[in-house]
This record gives C-alpha cells, sequence and structure tokens, in this order.
C-alpha cells in the first residue's frame, strides 16, 4: 500500500485548554457593532492546577506582548501600569487569607484573543477564516451533539469553542464549554484589570524564575521583596480572580465591513473603562476612534516612531510625551519637547478654526466641544475632501462619524500638507534639534551602560519614572518600620539607580546647553569668575526651554500662526497668490533659526532679555539679570499666566522675527505684525496707567497732563526696549504714531 491510502491527521496547535462558561456581548464602532463570544473563569495560583499555570505562562500585560516600535499608533490600547501600587497594595491585600473570599469576587480580568501576524508578534487584523464544526477537539464520554467554533485550519489553529449540546438544539453555556488556544498563533492581551492581572502574574513567576526575556526584567525590580520562600508561606490555592477572555468571531478574514480587532480591542477597553479608574485624557485622545482629529494625530504620531538610524532628522517618538502624568500640560519627560496633548491642540486649531485670529486676542471657545457641520466644513475645505472623495460621500462625513476609506484618505490629505509642514518645522527649529540630538547622545550613553531601568525610566514613557519614584519612598517607609538585610539591600540598589538617574538627566540638560551655545563665537564671554560656564545662564536656558519653548502655546504660535498667514494668501486657501508653501516655510525657520540660535553673547542677551529677563554685562563674569523686567515678554506681551488660547500672543513674537520670501506674504505679515504692536502696546499702556493710578491713589479722570505724558512714556520705553532686543533694532518705531493710540 501507498501514502495515498492514508490520510493523516496534522497535529493541533491548540495547547491552551481553559474550562469555564460561555457567553456573548456587543461591541461597537460608529453605527456598527459585532458580537463578542466569551469564556469565564477562574485564574489560580494554585501550585497544583496545569491549567492555571499553563494560562498564566501564556498571560501577559501588553507592554510585555508587543514591542512598541512594531505597532501603529492604532494599535494602543493600555495604560501604564502602577508596578508601585500592585506590589505594595495589590499584592499584600490578595495574599491575606482573609480577603479570599472577596478576591473571588472583583471584576473580572478581561482579556481579549488577538491573531498575530504570520511570523510576527505583531495583531493581526483579522482572524483566520472561521467554521462552526459538530465535533469537539476532543470529545467528552455520552455527549453525541456539539457546536463547536474553529478559527484556522487543522494544525495551524488560532482557537476553538466547544460547547455541548445537552437539551435540545441550543449549545449549553455551563457544562463542559472549553477555550482551546494556539499561543504561538496568538496572544492573551489584557484589556482592562492588567494591574489584577500584574498581582498575579509577579507572584507566579517569583515561584516558577519566570521573568526570562528584556521586557520582563526591566520591571522584576518592583517585585524582589516577595522571595519564593514568603510567597510560598501563603495559602496560594485559595485565590482565585475571575477571568474573561474575548473573541470576535464575525472578525475574520472574510469581514467586509469597517471594524478590526484593533477597534474592537480599544471599544472594549474604553467601555469598560468610563465606569472604572478614569484613564487619562491624552491616552483617550489616542485611543478615540469615533473623532477624526485623533486619526490624524495618530498618522503624525506613527511617522515619526517609523524613523530608524538612516534619517536625516533626530527627531524620534521618545522627543513625544506619549501620556502624561495627571492630564498635565507642563511636560514631564526629560527626553520629550512636545506632547499629544500639544499636538491635538495643534491639529484642532489648525483644521477646525473658521475665524482669523485677531492681534494677540486669545482663542476663544473649546475645538474639542466643536463637532457641527460648520466647523467639520472648515476642516473638509482644507483637505479638499470634495475633489477626493467627491459630493456624495463629503456631505456624510461628520467629525466622529467616517469609514476607513474616508480616514485613510484625509489623513493622506493632512499629512501631505499640514503633516509635513509640522514634522519639518520640529525637525528644524533649532532648540528642538539641539534638544533632539542631546536625547538621542542620552540613549546612546545609557545603552552602553547596559541598565535596563534606567532606560526605561528615560524612554519608556514618564509614568515609568514615577512609578519608579513611588517604589522608592514605599520602600523607604517600610525599611523605617522593618530595616532587614533583605530590604536594606533592596533600597540601596533603588537608591543607586534613582542617583544614576539624576546623573544622566544632569548631564542631558548639561548637553543640551553645550549644544545650543555651540555657534556662539566668542564662547569665552559666557565664563563667570573662575573662568567656567556660568551656571546661571544654564539655568536661565533650561527655564526658557522648559517653560516657553516647549508649552502648548508657543508650539501653537510656531505651527498655526504660520498657516494662519499661508493659507490668507495661497491660492490653494482663501489667497489668489501662487506662493510656494516649501520655499515659505523654509523662509519662515531661517528668518526665526536667526533670534533662536544665538551666533554671539550679545545675541544670546537678547533671547534671554525677551524670555526671561532684562540680561546686561559686557560677559557673563559681570553680567546682572533681572528677572521678568518691564521690557520682557512677561511685563510687555504676556501679564498673566500663560495658557495655551493665548498662543496669539508668541504669534506677534515670531511675526516680529519673519522674513517672507514673497511680496504678497510680505505684506500681509507686515499688516498683521502693526496691528499686534498696536494692540500689544495698548494693553501694555492700559496696564502701566492702571498700576500708576494705585500708586498715587487717585482716579484716571484725576491725571493730569504730565503725568500721562510719564505714564506713556515708561510704556513706550518698555515697548521699545523689548522690540529691540528682540529685532536688534526699534527705529521703526514712532511715539506720535503710538501716543495717537492712547492719549
Amino acid at each position: 500500500m501507498t501514502d495515498e491510502n492514508y490520510e493523516f491527521e496534522p497535529e493541533s496547535g491548540l495547547t491552551l485548554t481553559m474550562n469555564g462558561t460561555s457567553g456573548t456581548f456587543r461591541a461597537g464602532y460608529n453605527n456598527e457593532n459585532l458580537e463578542v463570544k466569551y469564556l469565564l473563569t477562574h485564574v489560580s495560583l494554585d501550585p497544583n492546577s496545569s491549567m492555571d499555570k499553563s494560562l498564566l505562562k501564556e498571560l501577559a500585560p501588553f507592554r510585555e506582548i508587543f514591542d512598541f516600535k512594531d505597532l501603529e499608533f492604532d494599535e494602543l490600547m493600555q495604560r501604564d501600569i502602577d508596578d508601585s501600587r500592585v506590589s505594595h497594595s495589590l499584592i499584600p491585600y490578595i495574599l491575606d487569607q482573609n480577603n479570599h473570599a472577596s478576591v473571588k469576587f472583583f471584576p473580572p480580568i478581561v482579556v481579549l484573543l488577538l491573531p498575530t501576524e504570520s511570523g510576527k508578534v505583531k495583531p493581526a487584523a483579522y482572524y483566520d477564516k472561521v467554521t462552526i464544526l459538530g465535533e469537539p477537539l476532543k470529545p467528552v464520554k455520552g455527549i453525541k451533539k456539539w457546536s463547536c467554533m474553529r478559527s484556522g485550519e487543522p494544525g495551524d489553529e488560532v482557537f476553538q469553542f466547544d460547547q455541548p449540546i445537552l437539551y435540545g438544539n441550543e449549545p449549553n453555556n455551563h457544562n463542559f464549554v472549553s477555550l482551546r488556544v494556539n499561543p504561538n498563533r496568538s496572544k492573551l492581551v489584557i484589556v482592562d484589570g492588567q494591574h489584577r492581572a500584574m498581582a498575579l502574574l509577579a507572584l507566579y513567576r517569583n515561584t516558577q524564575k519566570g521573568w526570562d526575556g528584556e521586557t520582563k526584567e526591566a520591571f522584576k525590580q518592583y517585585y524582589e521583596e516577595w522571595t519564593p520562600e514568603l510567597i510560598n508561606s501563603f495559602d496560594l490555592a485559595g485565590i482565585k480572580l475571575p477571568i474573561i477572555i474575548c473573541t470576535v468571531p464575525g472578525l475574520d478574514e472574510n469581514y467586509t465591513g469597517d471594524f478590526n480587532l484593533k477597534k474592537a480591542a480599544r471599544s472594549i477597553f474604553l467601555t469598560l473603562n468610563q465606569t472604572a479608574k478614569p484613564v487619562s485624557n491624552v491616552r483617550n485622545l489616542l485611543l478615540d476612534d469615533n473623532d477624526i482629529i485623533s486619526s490624524f494625530l495618530r498618522g503624525i504620531l506613527s511617522t515619526v516612531k517609523n524613523r530608524d538610524l538612516r534619517e536625516e532628522s533626530s527627531f524620534r517618538i521618545f522627543n513625544v510625551e506619549l501620556d502624561q502624568v495627571d492630564n498635565k500640560v507642563k511636560l514631564q519627560s526629560t527626553t520629550a519637547f512636545t506632547a499629544v496633548q500639544h499636538l491635538y491642540y495643534i491639529i484642532e486649531h489648525l483644521l477646525l478654526n473658521s475665524e482669523d485670529v485677531k492681534g494677540v486676542s486669545p482663542r476663544s471657545g473649546r475645538f474639542k466641544s466643536r463637532k457641527s457641520d460648520g466647523y467639520i466644513s472648515n476642516l473638509k475645505q482644507r483637505l479638499n475632501a470634495l475633489d477626493v472623495l467627491g459630493s456624495d460621500v463629503t456631505s456624510t462625513i461628520t467629525r466622529s462619524s467616517f469609514s476607513n476609506k474616508v480616514e485613510r484618505k484625509l489623513t493622506e490629505q493632512f499629512h501631505s500638507v499640514y503633516g509635513k509642514a509640522l514634522l519639518k518645522i520640529f525637525e528644524n527649529f533649532y532648540p528642538y534639534t539641539v534638544h533632539c540630538e542631546a536625547v538621542l547622545s542620552l540613549k546612546s550613553q545609557i545603552s552602553e551602560k547596559g541598565e535596563k531601568t534606567i532606560k526605561s525610566v528615560f524612554f519608556d514613557g514618564q509614568g515609568v519614572a514615577k512609578v519608579f519614584e513611588k517604589h522608592r519612598q514605599k520602600l523607604l517607609e517600610k525599611y523605617k518600620d522593618n530595616s532587614s538585610p533583605e530590604l536594606s539591600e533592596l533600597l540601596e540598589q533603588i537608591d543607586a539607580k534613582a542617583k544614576a538617574i539624576q546623573g544622566f538627566e544632569g548631564g542631558f540638560k548639561n548637553d543640551r546647553f553645550n549644544r545650543f551655545i555651540a555657534p556662539i563665537s566668542d564662547k569665552a564671554k559666557l565664563n563667570d569668575a573662575e573662568g567656567n560656564i556660568s551656571e546661571d545662564l544654564r539655568e536661565i536656558i533650561h527655564s526658557i526651554f522648559e517653560n516657553t519653548l516647549t508649552t502648548v502655546a508657543f508650539q501653537s504660535a510656531l505651527i498655526c500662526g504660520f498657516f494662519h498667514i499661508y493659507e490668507q494668501v495661497s491660492s490653494d486657501f482663501e489667497g489668489s497668490s501662487t506662493v510656494s508653501l516649501e520655499e515659505e516655510l523654509s523662509s519662515y525657520l531661517e528668518s526665526i533659526n536667526v533670534f533662536f540660535n544665538p551666533k554671539s553673547f550679545s545675541q544670546l542677551k537678547r533671547l534671554v532679555s525677551v524670555f526671561s529677563g532684562l540680561l546686561k554685562g559686557e560677559d557673563a563674569s559681570n553680567m546682572q539679570y533681572i528677572e521678568r523686567s518691564a521690557d520682557s515678554f512677561r511685563n510687555v506681551v504676556c501679564r498673566s499666566e500663560m495658557q495655551p488660547d493665548l498662543w496669539p500672543k508668541y504669534r506677534y513674537v515670531l511675526l516680529e522675527l519673519w522674513k517672507p520670501c514673497s511680496l504678497d506674504v510680505g505684506n500681509v505679515v507686515s499688516s498683521e505684525l502693526e496691528e499686534c504692536r498696536q494692540q500689544v502696546f495698548s494693553e501694555l499702556h492700559g496696564d502701566v496707567l492702571k498700576k500708576y493710578c494705585k500708586e498715587k491713589m487717585i482716579h484716571e479722570s484725576e491725571l493730569d497732563d504730565e503725568a500721562r505724558t510719564h505714564v506713556f512714556e515708561v510704556a513706550f520705553e518698555s515697548f521699545k526696549s523689548f522690540v529691540k532686543h528682540l529685532t536688534g533694532a526699534a527705529g521703526g518705531l514712532s511715539a506720535s504714531e503710538y501716543k495717537s493710540l492712547v492719549l
């Protein structure tokens, strides 16, 4: 007989088996929703349970399963894990035998079974073909009828649900139900409850030597106080947490709609977290599939993230703060110069505004709530939606409702104009260039040391840095109550890492400063009396980076301010002139970089005097510094707290510096600049007048001509000095012209 007479059954890849109860619910996206089929079971630390051991071996948080550099931003779906809270709060609670009963009633850990792309550890958009079968993988004696669902072909399966039909024709949801999984073709991704899951995983790994792998090792330190001996002294068999494993069978390779497994995961995540501990606003902006602005945001971030060593630009994804702690607008990350909230705000103001910027007046209203057709029509016009998509499709688009095709086309349109320009500005604005170069140097230094924890603190998000410091403080508190040798050793290790982190951070700031001043020809003038670079100057420049250059307001002015002028002139928008976006943008950057890239000590003094305070002296050894002097930005242009909506005030500063290459653009810049100057001076004069009246304890109506002239001269001198610091000259300012504005 030959082999043709035999039919070989391929060996199944479904090596992970879970038993429990089955059910369904629906997950939605826009106007579409699909059935989610799940298995509800428990996961335990029982050392005698092979099923639990197998499940815990395969279960892992998102950060460990998928490499960030291999993912697109539409594939992200998780918040950071607070390992300190897990180690110091959750684990003690779970191990306490008095809590075992209540732990069983915790909300379930929610897991989505995601298929992976062939040969990659990267989530696939759809399951392999889902087939309905009448036989289980492993028959059960006495049960004849089954309802089974399998994804993939025998031997190369992704998953299989087996449910018996005990009575009638309906599958039984409670008895003999199993979900079998192929770990080589799929990953169990925790969608919700990852802190509870991490508590179990840490305990399991510490007893099973399960911290192998680079992605796990960076977090091992948070759980080192939980030794195997200590863990095994507790009743591990009594610890059971509910877990629900979800599949979306309708999303297989034959599906033709707009949904996919990535969107399903985010839909489940956001739905569950509406009533759970709030997800950061930043993470919601990244995950929102029902906001076209978020789509453009993810497109920009994906472009930056996909850069490699061959890129000329030094701008990398770790220069963007991806998950700001406590929703703070001010940057917390050492390596970042911009953030998700910054970019989202900028994109909104680029695409949704319908009115011209009025001088230095604040931008009014909140764009996040602007979803009416009036606002979205501005976006459609700017992205030329009618020509790209046609009138029928364009008329159906809203900010929160659009198809995959529309999203893709509009994202391409956005990137071709606004996205490319935004990236060019971030890549070529001199202060950002030196920042990014210094960050790349920092990354190389840390990598050479081979310290995974320190690298994680700097390059895996500011949430990691916060968790690290929180963990250190918790260990300090424990050490005060119990100064055991083991805790002492752990604390020494953590303190050594904290000291190293501070050293790297200080070194980075020094490196950024040194790169910033590198073009200055007379560097000797930057030395203090001891012959060293002035520490005061270092701190001042660092403050300008932190409090001005990396703010939402400044970056909005830098980008939106340019497009506000360009759109007025270009025939591609509302203007009538044929002007080159590439040439005008290059001219704009060249102009402003003259000021922000000082080539001499005197030019550096001008920069400091504008944004920080008056800096006088021939060199740093005898310099005098007056913080927030009367002729600085914070007294002349903006005396209130600098909020994002005040970005037109920074726009005025940039208009003073801009030297357009096109006559038409130049005319608009000159007109806008004059409007800004008049408004800035009028507001400054009003403030000086108010202070004078308060000081003299008189009403404005009681001022004589001499007093009014004095007030004008004080205001005009401050304004004139500010413009001179900014442009190098103030000869074009006419006192009589400005006097006519206010007297």
